[in-house]
């Protein structure tokens, strides 16, 4: 039986999250954990099937400030499926789209140009090339971050904000509060 959970971030488990991380890093040598205290209001949505983990993904607050505006978008990240070409990852993101558009919000979320052809089919808006478009900087450092890879697109559904439709109107750049999500 295949069950959809949405889980807060405050409510997360520890369990959970230390099996979410241990996924990334084994899938994509990922380097960076998801700290419980900094995902707090980011909402988790993890697929089981029989009562296991098959595939997971978040939706984690974003404010970004555009045209002297702030704008409260929800970042789409962490997407992974732990059994590949069963289509839990659709399952997935049928979950994570539906309720973008249930509650009109604003979802952005960015992928190598290799799998744009699956968000696109999971019904997710394309951009290619566009995280040029969007950088962060390192409070610590200065360094500039994200807006390098050409090779990589935005995937998005557009909420009642618009605020997609506003950014791609312009060649300005977006400046963005945290470098992954």
């Amino acid at each position: 039986m295949i069950k959809v959970e949405i889980i807060k971030g405050n409510k997360i488990s520890g369990k959970l999250l230390n099996f979410i991380n241990m996924q990334r890093k084994k899938d994509f040598e990922e380097n960076n954990d998801f700290i419980k205290k900094d995902h707090k209001d980011t909402l988790f949505f993890i697929i089981k099937a029989d009562g296991e983990v098959v595939s997971f993904g978040l939706l984690r607050n974003i404010k970004i400030n555009y045209h002297k505006k702030n704008y409260y978008v929800k970042g789409i990240g962490g997407i992974l499926s732990v059994k590949k070409k069963k289509g839990f990852g659709k399952i997935l993101m049928k979950a994570m789209t539906n309720y973008l558009k249930e509650t009109n919000q604003t979802g952005i979320g960015f992928c190598g140009s290799f799998v744009t052809p699956f968000y696109k089919k999971s019904g997710m808006k394309i951009k290619n090339n566009s995280i040029t478009k969007f950088f962060y900087i390192d409070p610590k450092t200065k360094k500039e971050f994200l807006g390098d890879d050409p090779e990589c697109d935005m995937i998005y559904i557009e909420g009642r904000d618009k605020f997609v439709s506003k950014i791609l109107r312009t060649k300005e750049r977006i400046q963005i509060p945290i470098p992954h999500w």
